[in-house]
């Protein structure tokens, strides 16, 4: 089985492991055998099953007492006196991550895989938007982010991702903070569909406001039956048919969701506080129980894995792997302290692009766990995200061409909105003076996420770029000058 996702995201997880949570591009050569990954079939568990246990509401988190600063030696006579020193700042690769993650808290409890973003956080980093170019080809961004003329970091302030099935999008569970009105969330979200060739009626039920995007051609099959509801406190889900009796009244004779990931998602803020200065936490579990065999991989499988991004200039990265034993622990430590080294050692080229992530990350064990940390200056940081990007677009099949067509398009249209002083709506008002980004045809793009209505020109996986489609309509949309009378 070979899906673009399941490539994505399984491959980010395993080759990324080899040093810390995909930090390699594979392409420099590194040889690694071929890795045959048979997933267990997934079955949409009954939502009553799955939300009937709530967990525990997070524990508040307790600021620390502010530090005291040390008591000053005593001075000698005639000497100024000594300045007290200022307390040490914890070393992040020591500290980040070792309290249990909660992130699994924020979406479906059947998911396997679980993301969490503090765009807040990141936004201001130097190298932010080379991050968004690593998201920017998945289906879900190109549909609803850069479809809605959203700023994924200036207009979300958090945002969840989940799935309890990788290879299938229409699985994948999202859920943003926003921090805009939500009428304009709604104008975003209606021309994002509108993109698609698809329609969106916006209903409410028990005081929440959700719509069902779906085909305007009534014989094209509607494939996706995920809803976007907008809930309480500015959040928005994108989230299957399924689970909507639970975001909305319960099952018969259960409580509204207030202890499950529903209710989790109004606390985001409070999620956040747990790592102070993550910018981004994933969480995979249960692995060995989500994939039917694996074979050709040189190490043994973790089965649980927790990767924290540290949101600083100079970010650390930690990496921490549960595995089923205290022996497997040993024998991945074994691979990467011993032939992993040989590895990089023996082909020049390979250490001269890869060897110097394997130098910053450190390896500790302890039990059946192991932590690998290390820390990036700025430039550093952004040499690892453009290698990330480049795989997300080989493995999502989008050229270099097309991601440059898809930044430009997002600058333009974050520039007619002031930098975010205009709402995203503003972003398709095409000014005639301003030249349009050139839009990305059928033959250019990558296999439809949506399948087009039949007089469509273009696949919804190449979602229509929006600065170009307004610009053609402002030009339409103006009338032409009356021809003038010729003088007798």
């Amino acid at each position: 089985m070979k899906r673009r996702l399941v490539a994505f995201l399984t491959s980010l997880t395993l080759h990324g492991l080899v040093l810390g949570a995909g930090l390699l591009s594979f392409s420099a050569g590194l040889q690694m055998p071929d890795i045959d990954i048979e997933f267990t079939e997934v079955t949409l568990l009954d939502p009553n099953v799955v939300q009937a246990k709530a967990p525990p509401t997070p524990e508040p988190v307790v600021a620390p007492p502010p530090s005291q600063p040390e008591t000053p030696p005593p001075k000698n006579e005639g000497d100024e006196a000594a300045e007290p020193k200022a307390p040490e700042k914890p070393d992040p690769r020591k500290t980040l991550g070792r309290r249990p993650s909660k992130v699994d808290r924020l979406g479906p409890t059947n998911a396997t895989f679980y993301a969490f973003l503090v765009n807040r956080r990141i936004r201001k980093l130097p190298f932010a938007d080379k991050g968004i170019e690593v998201m920017a080809p998945l289906p879900d961004f190109e549909f609803l982010v850069q479809g809605g003329g959203f700023h994924p970091l200036r207009d979300f302030d958090y945002m969840v991702i989940a799935s309890p099935d990788i290879r299938d999008v229409t699985q994948t569970f999202l859920a943003v903070q926003y921090n805009l009105p939500r009428e304009e969330v709604v104008r975003a979200v209606e021309r994002a569909v509108e993109h698609t060739g698809e329609t969106i009626t916006w209903e409410e039920r028990d005081g929440i406001t959700l719509g069902n995007p779906k085909p305007a051609d009534p014989d094209r099959p509607d494939i996706d039956p995920r809803w976007i509801v907008l809930l309480d406190d500015r959040v928005a889900v994108y989230v299957r048919e399924e689970f909507l009796p639970h975001i909305l009244t319960g099952p018969e004779g259960a409580t509204k969701t207030s202890g499950n990931f529903v209710a989790n998602l109004t606390r985001m803020r409070r999620f956040a506080a747990r790592e102070p200065t993550a910018g981004m936490q994933v969480v995979m579990k249960d692995i060995h129980a989500a994939l039917r065999r694996v074979r050709g991989l040189p190490f043994p499988m973790p089965d649980h894995v927790v990767v924290t991004v540290e949101a600083s200039r100079d970010p650390t990265l930690v990496v921490e792997a549960t595995f089923l034993s205290r022996d497997d622990a040993k024998a991945f430590a074994t691979w990467y302290r011993r032939d992993l080294a040989r590895i990089l050692d023996e082909t020049w080229t390979i250490k001269a692009v890869a060897g110097w992530i394997y130098r910053l990350l450190e390896l500790e064990r302890r039990g059946a766990r192991v932590r690998i940390a290390g820390t990036f200056t700025t430039k550093q940081a952004d040499t690892v995200l453009d290698m990330l990007a480049s795989f997300s677009r080989k493995v999502l099949h989008k050229t270099p061409e097309q991601a440059e067509r898809d930044r430009k398009a997002r600058e333009t249209m974050w520039r007619r909105r002031h930098e975010g002083r205009l709402p995203p709506s503003a972003a398709f008002e095409a000014p005639a003076h301003e030249p349009e980004p050139t839009e990305t045809t059928a033959a250019d793009a990558g296999a439809p996420a949506r399948k087009p209505p039949a007089d469509a020109h273009a696949t919804s996986a190449e979602r229509p770029k929006p600065a170009a489609e307004a610009g053609a309509k402002s030009e339409a949309a103006t009338p032409s000058p009356a021809p003038s009378k010729a003088p007798p």
